[in-house]
């Protein structure tokens, strides 16, 4: 079929779409409608960055909810670079008592909780109470004066003193100590802490694993925060609220907890 020339225009049908098209194209372009579609997408290299590894402090490093591996312990702890304290937050505590475990394991060489330097308090459900040396470094007394920590101050034999390596208060002589005969130490700690063992009957105070017979390559790398898979005991450089927080006995420290949780009014010296 042959086309038409259309009337007093001399062109095609053909030539007349042809003209359209070119047009519509033409003022797409010049509006920029039509650039992303004429216009070829623009390629642009991404960059991929090396992964630098960052040192980040204990302090900052949060709870996961699972256990924290042995080999970051083992490397923050090597050649003890400096005292620390564990922090315990009640709250993740799962009252399974691996810690308790753990800890107689790690001072034993055997399972016996009667024997462990931590122990478990349940006073009501969810309700865990974790009771350990508070490492009193030093004692800040109401009128601002420091001394040693109470227990270290009572000892009439002498035998306790803070370590150098770990800042736990340690037991140098056992053989010198009258255990509950004595219990001057126990007497004088505001958290009435220290423990006496069920067949020896010396005192039993966390060295926060300064010393360890199931592992000693592990000396230094506390047993009780190894076992923790809640992180309810969390290793901290200082602790400048630890003393006072929790140095206190078990009971006391469920009732303040208690109040807290149910929005009970708490005096300052209260805070937890």
């Amino acid at each position: 079929m042959t086309e038409q020339p259309l009337a007093n225009k001399g062109t095609t049908r053909r030539d007349f779409l042809k003209g359209i098209a070119a047009g519509l194209v033409l003022g797409a372009v010049a509006g920029g409608g039509a650039s992303a579609v004429l216009i070829p997408p623009r390629v642009v290299e991404k960059v991929v960055e090396k992964p630098t590894t960052v040192q980040v402090p204990v302090t900052q490093v949060q709870p996961t909810g699972l256990k924290r591996p042995t080999l970051f312990l083992t490397e923050y702890f090597s050649d003890f670079p400096k005292p620390f304290y564990i922090w315990r937050r009640h709250e993740l505590c799962a009252g399974d008592e691996l810690c308790v475990v753990a800890c107689s394991l790690a001072h034993e060489g055997k399972i016996w909780p009667e024997a462990s330097r931590i122990h478990i308090y349940h006073f009501a459900d969810q309700l865990e109470i974790i009771h350990m040396c508070s490492q009193c470094r030093e004692w800040q007394d109401p009128t601002g004066a420091k001394s040693p920590p109470p227990c270290v101050a009572a000892c009439p034999q002498g035998i306790l003193k803070v370590s150098d390596k770990t800042g736990a208060t340690i037991l140098t002589d056992p053989a010198k100590c009258l255990g509950s005969k004595c219990g001057k130490c126990f007497e004088a700690c505001p958290a009435k802490y220290p423990y006496f063992h069920p067949v020896t009957d010396k005192v039993l105070i966390c060295d926060l694993c300064e010393t360890r017979v199931d592992d000693p390559s592990k000396a230094g790398i506390p047993a009780c925060v190894e076992a923790c898979p809640n992180d309810a005991l969390k290793i901290i450089d200082a602790a400048p609220y630890a003393n006072k927080t929790f140095a206190q006995p078990p009971e006391v420290f469920a009732t303040l907890i208690a109040k807290k949780w149910y929005g009970m009014s708490l005096k300052p010296e209260e805070v937890v």
